[in-house]
């Protein structure tokens, strides 16, 4: 916890500009006056765009979220012995670098816990490739390790999960298909640990007999709902706007610097030598669009740092908690009974 801040310092603002979220409960103790509707919509609106702009370029956030409909089946978790865990990828070109040394069949990006990737490589035969990959990443970040993968017992469903389960269809829009666990075999969602993963072999490796419970994270679904009005946010709150004011009466353009004495002048201006810049502008907008409509419980753990350990401003308003000021606690003498 972080003893060098007042309780007293804490307010909206501080915690719409925090990269962790809090629960309905934890908002109403430590801010009683606030409305948790309007907190979340304004902390998922910051969140979500800071994401898409991070993750833009990255060739598996473009296929996850921008080309590809979510599409749901049942899962059967048989699964090939010979894998390859890498952890710590933060820059495309190591992702395809990587790739490039190996042959595999198939790999699984793994949720992100830090906006950093580790995927799953699997292998088509047990060949040793470590000493190729570890002579190009050796001076880097990137861990890597051979891992097997053997069967993990399936979750028996619970009554009190149906109501995820209505989350779940209602938010994805589907049906549910013909599955004796519909959360584990169609949404790759662990009751236990709840959470949602993007592949059964990443489930398979991270579920079973280490797999913790998340109650708070189970509280925070309920968040999980119709964001459809982030769409309407303007263009320039997506991609910096494009005109810039120099000074009174004058606009500078954002591409060639040329300066101009009005806003319908420097848009003229765009139109006859920028058209190309324009569209791409106009293009990442209609894509946050698209990222909006395929929104999914991994963006939501990355907005929310739920993967992540409790907040300490959520903290500070735990039950069994007395909390001081402690600018303002001694205000006299001590007497004792």
């Amino acid at each position: 916890m972080k003893r060098n801040l007042n309780y007293d310092n804490i307010d909206i603002f501080f915690l719409l500009n925090e990269n962790k979220i809090l629960t309905e409960t934890e908002l109403q103790r430590l801010l009683p006056k606030e409305n948790y509707q309007e907190y979340i919509k304004g902390f998922y609106r910051r969140r979500f765009i800071d994401i898409f702009n991070k993750n833009y370029d990255f060739s598996w956030f473009v296929q996850r979220y921008l080309n590809n409909k979510r599409e749901f089946k049942i899962w059967n978790f048989q699964f090939n012995n010979y894998y390859f865990l890498i952890k710590g990828i933060e820059f495309e070109e190591d992702l395809n670098k990587l790739i490039g040394l190996v042959g595999y069949v198939n790999h699984y990006v793994f949720t992100p816990e830090d906006l950093k990737l580790t995927i799953i490589l699997e292998m088509e035969t047990d060949r040793e490739v470590y000493d190729d990959i570890y002579s190009v990443f050796k001076v880097s970040s990137i861990f890597f390790t051979p891992l097997k993968i053997n069967e993990f017992a399936v979750q028996s469903p619970k009554e009190s999960d149906n109501y995820i389960i209505k989350i779940l269809t209602e938010f994805y829009k589907v049906k549910l298909l013909d599955a004796n666990n519909p959360l584990q075999e169609m949404f790759l969602f662990c009751n236990i640990c709840n959470i949602q993963y993007s592949s059964s072999i990443e489930m398979a490796h991270k579920c079973g007999k280490g797999c913790l419970p998340d109650n708070r994270r189970k509280e925070l679904l309920k968040n999980f709902k119709d964001f459809s009005f982030m769409k309407d946010i303007q263009i320039d709150f997506i991609c910096k706007s494009n005109i810039i004011k120099f000074e009174e009466n004058v606009y500078k353009c954002a591409y060639c610097e040329k300066k101009f004495e009005s806003v319908e002048f420097i848009n003229l201006h765009y139109q006859k030598r920028h058209s190309d810049e324009i569209a791409l502008r106009e293009k990442k907008y209609e894509d946050f669009k698209k990222f909006i409509d395929n929104l999914d419980l991994l963006i939501f753990y990355l907005a929310e740092g739920s993967l992540e350990s409790k907040p300490w401003f959520a903290k500070l308003s735990d039950d069994n908690k007395v909390i001081y000021d402690m600018n303002h606690v001694f205000s006299g003498e001590i007497v004792f009974d």
